[in-house]
Order: C-alpha cells, then structure tokens, then sequence
C-alpha cells in the first residue's frame, strides 16, 4: 500500500515541474500526450509483472448484512465527514490546478515552468505536513482533527 500512495505522492511533487518544462520546451499538448503513453504502459506493466497473491484455502464467505449496509449510508457523521473530504478536495484542486496557473499566467506573466515549479514545491511541502498531521490525528480526536 505504501508503494501505491507513494506513486501518487511522488506523482504530486515530482508531475507540476517535469510537465511545465516539458508544456515550455513543445507546447501544452505535449505533457497530457506523454502522460497518456506512460499510464498507458504502466497498465500493461501492471497486468504483466504484478501477480495476485492467493492463500491456500478460500476465506469463507459472508452475506452481505442488508441492514448494517444500511446504517452506514445513512449515518450522519460519515456522511459529514465525506462531505467535509469532499469539499476540502474539490476546492484545493481547483485552487492548485485551475485557479493558481491561470493568475501566474495571466497577471504575473510567469512560464509555465515556474509554475510547474511552484506547484512541485507546494506538495514538495505539503508531504511532511501531511505525515505529521496523519500522526497527530492517530492521537487525538478525530471530530477535533475536521475543524483544524
């Protein structure tokens, strides 16, 4: 599991800053094509090398309780706590993605390298934030850690 969150964390720091001096040197296009063809081979790659692992005897199988499914799609501090992810989610996206690209280019006048750069520092940042946060949530409440 830490090789899979580790990719989308590397992906974070490292993607900004390779795709604006790629965007700088051939054009925007570019750096979505190449990532078309790296995610393309890394799904062929997946298929090919990464084998599933089976135990010996089959895990015995248990209905799905109707009931408990239900409580939990119902239950209104889940639903608050995913709304409150979803927010947080969508707002920080379009600030990084959208909205902070398109002020360096527009009113500051900066190359897309410099803001692949910016980018790349943010989550460069954000990493040992968000490992002393995760850290500090396992210790205190969890309602307490939703209003910080």
């Amino acid at each position: 599991m830490s090789y899979y969150q580790g990719s989308f964390r590397f992906g974070s720091i490292f993607g900004p800053a390779i795709g604006g001096f790629i965007a700088e040197l051939a054009g925007l296009r570019t750096p979505v094509f190449l990532l078309a063809i790296l995610g393309s081979i890394s799904v062929v790659l997946t298929f090919l090398l990464i084998k599933e692992e089976r135990s010996e005897k089959p895990r015995p199988r248990t209905p799905i309780n109707v009931g408990s499914l239900l409580r939990l799609v119902f239950d209104q501090r889940l639903a608050a706590i995913e709304f409150t992810q979803m927010a947080s989610f969508i707002t920080m996206s379009s600030i990084r993605t959208t909205m902070l690209p398109l002020y360096g280019v527009e009113y500051l006048g900066l190359p897309l390298s410099a803001i692949g750069t910016i980018l790349s520092a943010g989550a460069l940042v954000s990493f040992p934030a968000l490992m002393l946060i995760s850290n500090v949530g396992d210790r205190i409440k969890r309602n307490l850690m939703i209003g910080i």
